[in-house]
């Protein structure tokens, strides 16, 4: 399942850097769906990072 997680945040992070935002957001969703029966710090950190990315810049 961990892995299975890193690999969903890992697409999701690709498609969110070539700005195919609703593909990322799909992605990311079905991997915090599966993290959430998961305890893996990667995975935790991986994914606040993705948000991260995912969130809009402040003008």
């Amino acid at each position: 399942m961990r892995d299975r997680v890193l690999y969903l945040t890992w697409i999701a992070t690709a498609q969110a850097r070539r700005h195919d935002l609703d593909a990322a957001a799909d992605t990311a969703t079905r991997a915090m769906d599966i993290a959430t029966m998961v305890e893996s710090g990667r995975c935790t950190t991986l994914l606040t990072n993705l948000a991260t990315e995912l969130t809009p810049p402040t003008v």
